[in-house]
């Protein structure tokens, strides 16, 4: 089996109860059913369980989160999707470092989850739970961020893969091959240019700023175009699109200004100090609300 086929074999979906953790069910469920992936639903029961989490009723016990998790697997079986569940016992108590524990426990290759939209301090300083889970070494992510649905089906019509030519994009286009395949979705692949010189040496240096800006965006149109053609080669149909704006801001107007269905993205998953100092793309871009993210670790870090 290649690393490709078992990145979407097994899914592990983290459920506590909540109408918050079920919203990344309905990208699960397409997994299933477009790739034929496999549903892991698990919940781990915790020593001293609070009596709601996310202002809703929680999992106190192990007869309570085997009975809840078993209906979820007949709302699976219903829908003709393979799936199994798990009750652990309690996890390390930083979430993410549970969730990259539960993946390797019970071979996942993917985590699906969502975003709280709520960002703490403890969130500031370390980072997100998704980049945290993947710095700890756990599998490419699924994320649904804010204002995602439990009840609405996800399909994947169109994929936005922004492209950073310093990354290692092998990963990226094997799994972005199999979706767009397995889903019969259309592909945007997405650069931002670096700006180059700017501020005071642009000013005085008009020329030679506009001169630099032009190749920089013509080696990424050079670039983009070998990986559209590789697709197109595969016949999935494919635009290419050079941006001057910020990477975020290009990112998250592309999405919506396309109605992208989910996008593949590569971070660096920095986390404390570093993310203070070096920014981070994911970080910025998982908490727009409305976006369905495939995040993957840079082989580079």
């Amino acid at each position: 089996m290649t690393s490709l086929e078992r990145t979407f074999e097994r899914v592990l979906v983290p459920l506590d109860g909540s109408r918050l953790a079920e919203a990344s069910l309905p990208a699960a469920k397409a997994l299933a059913r477009h790739l034929g992936s496999m549903l892991v639903l698990v919940h781990a029961v915790e020593e001293d369980p609070p009596e709601e989490v996310h202002g809703q009723p929680h999992l106190g016990s192990t007869a309570a989160a085997q009975h809840y998790l078993e209906q979820q697997r007949n709302l699976c079986l219903e829908d003709g999707l393979d799936a199994e569940v798990h009750v652990t016992e309690p996890q390390d108590t930083d979430v993410a470092q549970a969730i990259a524990q539960l993946a390797e426990r019970f071979d996942t290759g993917l985590v699906a989850m969502c975003a709280h939209g709520r960002q703490t301090l403890r969130d500031r300083f370390l980072g997100p739970v998704a980049q945290r889970a993947l710095q700890g070494g756990g599998p490419p992510i699924l994320l649904r961020t804010p204002g995602a649905s439990p009840d609405l089906p996800m399909d994947i019509d169109h994929i936005l893969v922004p492209v950073d030519f310093r990354h290692d994009l092998t990963a990226t286009m094997e799994d972005l091959l199999t979706l767009a395949k397995g889903f019969d979705a259309a592909v945007t692949l997405l650069h931002a240019v670096d700006a180059g010189v700017t501020g005071l040496p642009a000013r005085m240096l008009p020329n030679t700023a506009l001169e630099l800006s032009e190749k920089t965006q013509e080696a990424a149109r050079q670039h983009l175009a070998e990986l559209r053609d590789r697709l197109c080669d595969e016949h999935i149909p494919t635009e290419m699109i050079v941006s001057l704006k910020d990477p975020d801001d290009a990112i998250i107007d592309c999405a919506h200004e396309r109605s992208t269905d989910l996008i593949i993205l590569v971070t660096r998953a920095r986390s404390g100090v570093a993310a203070w100092y070096e920014h981070s793309v994911g970080h910025s871009v998982i908490g727009e609300p409305g976006l369905n993210l495939l995040l993957l670790r840079s082989p580079n870090e």
